[in-house]
């Protein structure tokens, strides 16, 4: 065990630098106000002595990076420099497979020979920048869809050449033409709706499309043309030759594997948490002046929200990474179920800081916490040290002897740690004040969450002992959902989306068929193609997204093109300005299309669930324009465009078709779908609260994790709300909406709190704890709750009536009565009544004598305290936001 983690106890001494705190709850305002002389604290100086070392170990040695790495910048940042690697080794790629192209014919004869037979075209850079992604597990998942599409493709073609054999020719009879296109558009509807990946639909669709219209060209059906065979052989070549590359991508010159990340992210996760927890318990239990730093805490703070979301995709990629293996199946149930573990302790201390930071500290709390301290830090020592041993073997995926007996000291530790500091705060409460205090109530809370993060680390190893000795195996990680996932089919969403799809798809295969004048050309696939590649699954907004395609298309375009007219030339500096060329555009550009801080990019990181971006059609468009061969006669910017008229004319009829579709079966544009995810988030979390304090609900429906989807959905829609025109209607309330998602996620940390409350033992998937169901059957507690339901309710119509107006007239909500309600007066008065007659229980009359109690989650008193403060931040936060409404909503 680290010696710096087993410290002799000192006294605390409160921080002259706080951390940054949310606004007062009414706790603060009930005990004496914001005023209240904290900030030098008033507690008892003990001197330390010279030998004894800080709780906190230092910051580990900073990482070590090749000269490779170094080169990218990630010394400095390590997500740009992941990042830039990553597009650069896909720059890299994409200029071999331009070099045959670019290059006079007979320069390479044998790639030569393969474009000849269709086997290697400008096609296979399209195919590649869909399929590669920054790990190889992504990459596979990609692949398997590339596979699946094109398979799923070529087995439909066959299908309408046993409808109609050998094409449509013009002696070809109605019949068989018309069962073609019925079969046609019952194909088309089937892949929009079935559970498949975005990838499959793509490839499928982008391969059906051109087969189609093959079919349908009476031109294309003569002796000598290709057979359904020769297709078969081009198609499946192809998409491996993208597929090859992108592996090649993902393994050299280092492997970029997904379960690697996810095993670095969670030690990550790990050491946030436990030194924010460190942190956090040196601030409220107090620490000597220039050990605690708060901007470590927020460091950590921030860090470990970060890293959850990444964790999340890492661990469902690394399903593709071979994790038919027991060693990688096990090591990523390992990882998973650790991940689960993090997440609750990081959840309850967002819960607790939230709650904590807003609180005052009064006499008693200057009195209990210096007697507290020490087994508070004994708590929090032999936790982390506990979890640095329970993660150490999560990435192994196996729990060795001396492992085992490791964890099982460590368990031993954490457990008698919590008795002892259960056992000595019973007592010095029990001196204070029995029951319920309210000047107690964040003590109580703070106490009981340190139990928690030592009980986690506990049930960790315990599962993980469990596993090893075949009593109780870790739960699976979660895995791709089948194609007939009722669950799935049936979502209004994903109805919509397919839908959406299935009009754009057949209108671009109507505008294909038939073309027009001389513009389009019949039988010409290339639109349906670009409407394949922008189908789009995810919520976002419609508006912005295909604005920024049309530029997009535009300008990739252009600039390969003008490129090519300005340096491709067969000579040493015509192929070193163009290679050049293609690894700068594609490099730029790539990178934007992953790079999920940009309006524009996808959603989620690297993920095509929101179809192509603005990066990816700039990336493909101007490599193509680019990949031509050279020429010894210089070319004009006309002549040059003139080769890629068509092409340019149907990736803009595409995002047209788009556009249209997603008006009329998506009508809400950016500010609108913001503004309803926002309150959709609100609306989750008023249900949630309610479920916790309404005595009749047995078992809870965790909505901790779906929230925090809804909101980082919402901050992300609300920057693209930002860049809409808005025309006729009034400006965009853009700091009124970022502050409003900012005030819900606060408002999730109590949540969490209660949740963690709330649940038996603090496990989710079981029913509520016996004293939460006593407690909250009180009439006075259900005086309380309807306050607590009114003032979000009142909160969430003002947040819907500010965001819903556009045109800048009066609202009516702001003449409702609830604006002139003191909800945090009514709170204070129902909380002390609450109090009152929960002291009068008889269970909470003994309590303080009553024996086993081994820990204050199982505490009473403990429970009402949590319960009590994050209600009351629940109603810090209401008033916070009505008065920011109206402060800003003008």
């Amino acid at each position: 065990q680290d010696p710096r983690l087993r410290t002799p106890p000192h006294s605390p001494a409160a921080s002259a630098a706080r951390a940054p705190t949310p606004p007062l709850s009414p706790r603060s305002l009930g005990r004496g106000g914001p005023n209240q002389d904290v900030e030098h604290g008033r507690y008892a100086q003990v001197g330390r002595r010279d030998d004894q070392e800080p709780l906190l170990p230092p910051d580990p040695p900073p990482r070590r990076y090749r000269p490779w790495h170094m080169l990218f910048l990630k010394h400095h940042s390590e997500e740009f420099g992941d990042r830039a690697e990553f597009v650069t080794r896909c720059a890299i790629l994409t200029l071999t497979m331009a070099v045959p192209c670019i290059m006079p014919p007979g320069s390479f004869p044998t790639v030569d020979s393969l474009r000849e037979r269709g086997y290697f075209s400008e096609k296979a850079v399209l195919m590649f920048l869909i399929i590669v992604e920054p790990t190889l597990g992504h990459t596979f998942a990609n692949s398997t869809g590339a596979l699946l599409g094109t398979a799923l493709s070529l087995l439909s073609d066959g299908l309408i050449h046993l409808l109609c054999a050998g094409g449509v020719t013009e002696d070809t009879s109605l019949i068989p033409l018309a069962l073609v296109w019925i079969y046609s558009a019952l194909f088309l509807w089937v892949v929009m709706w079935v559970n498949v990946g975005v990838i499959t639909r793509i490839f499928c669709l982008m391969s059906y499309s051109q087969k189609f219209m093959l079919f349908l060209n009476p031109k294309e059906h003569t002796p000598g043309s290709f057979s359904a065979l020769d297709h078969v052989q081009v198609e499946f070549i192809q998409t491996s030759v993208a597929i090859g590359l992108a592996v090649i991508n993902n393994v050299l010159p280092f492997p970029y594997l997904a379960l690697n990340k996810a095993r670095q992210d969670v030690r990550d996760l790990n050491t946030a948490v436990g030194h924010a927890w460190i942190h956090f318990g040196m601030h409220f239990g107090g620490a000597p002046e220039g050990e605690y730093k708060p901007e470590r805490l927020i460091a950590h703070l921030t860090k470990a929200r970060a890293v959850v979301h990444s964790l999340d995709v890492h661990i469902a990629n690394a399903w593709y990474e071979f994790s038919w293996l027991p060693r990688i199946r096990s090591i990523r149930n390992s990882v998973d179920r650790l991940r689960r573990g993090l997440q609750e302790g990081s959840d309850r201390l967002f819960c607790i800081w939230n709650a904590c930071n807003q609180s005052t500290f009064s006499e008693v709390h200057d009195t209990i916490m210096p007697k507290l301290w020490p087994h508070v830090e004994q708590v929090l020592a032999d936790g982390v040290t506990l979890m640095d041993q329970v993660t150490d073997v999560a990435c192994k995926g196996a729990v060795s002897d001396g492992d085992e007996q490791a964890l099982r000291g460590g368990v031993r530790n954490v457990r008698s740690s919590i008795v002892a500091l259960t056992s000595r705060f019973r007592e010095i409460k029990h001196a204070v004040m029995p029951g319920i205090v309210e000047d107690l109530l964040d003590e109580q809370s703070f106490l009981a969450n340190v139990c928690a993060y030592g009980r986690m680390a506990a049930d960790l190893a315990d599962d993980f002992l469990a596993n090893k000795q075949g009593q109780r195996p870790l739960a699976a990680a979660a895995y791709p959902a089948p194609m007939f996932d009722t669950s799935v089919l049936a979502e209004i969403q994903h109805l919509n989306f397919a839908l959406r799809g299935f009009v754009a798809m057949a209108v671009a295969f109507l505008f294909g068929v038939w073309g027009y004048s001389k513009t389009l050309h019949k039988y010409d696939a290339e639109t349906a193609v670009f409407v394949a590649l922008m189908l789009r699954k995810s919520i976002t907004a419609t508006g912005v997204l295909n604005s920024q395609r049309l530029r997009g298309v535009a300008v990739g375009s252009i600039v390969g093109q003008v490129t090519y007219a300005v340096v491709g030339f067969c000579n040493f500096w015509g192929y070193l300005a163009s290679s050049t060329a293609i690894v700068l555009w594609v490099a730029v550009c790539f990178y934007q299309h992953h790079d999920s801080t940009r309006v524009g990019a996808g959603m989620n990181i690297n993920h095509m669930s929101g179809g192509a971006t603005a990066g990816l059609l700039s990336a493909y468009l101007g490599a193509i324009g680019m990949i031509e061969t050279c020429a010894p006669e210089v070319y004009t910017v006309s002549d040059v465009l003139g080769k890629s008229y068509y092409s340019v004319i149907n990736a803009m009829l595409a995002v047209c078709i788009c556009t249209v579709v997603d008006m009329f079966a998506d009508g809400d544009n950016a500010c609108q779908l913001a503004s309803r995810v926002c309150v959709y988030g609100m609306s989750t979390l008023r249900a949630a609260v309610e479920d916790v304090m309404n005595p009749s609900v047995k078992e809870l429906t965790l909505q901790s994790k779906r929230t925090a989807k809804t909101l980082r959905l919402a901050d992300g829609l609300g920057k693209q709300a930002q860049r809409e025109p808005r025309h006729w209607r009034s400006p965009w309330r853009g700091m009124l909406f970022r502050d409003s998602v900012q005030s819900c996620f606060r408002l999730r940390m109590s949540y969490c709190g209660l949740e963690g409350c709330a649940l038996e033992g603090g496990r989710y998937g079981t029913a509520k704890v016996e004293g939460v169901k006593q407690l909250t059957k009180l009439r006075s507690f259900g005086v309380l709750a309807k306050i607590v339901m009114e003032n979000l309710e009142h909160v969430e119509n003002l947040l819907k009536e500010s965001f819903a107006n556009e045109t800048g007239d009066g609202m009516q909500v702001y003449a409702l009565p609830q604006l002139k309600r003191n909800f945090i007066a009514e709170y204070m008065q129902a909380m002390r009544a609450f109090i009152h007659e929960a002291n009068q229980l008889p269970e909470m009359q003994h309590l303080d004598q009553s024996a086993g109690v081994k820990t204050l989650e199982s505490d009473m008193c403990a429970q009402a305290s949590m319960l009590l403060s994050c209600l009351a931040c629940v109603i810090g936060e209401a008033h916070s936001l009505q008065t920011l409404v109206l402060q800003r909503a003008l």
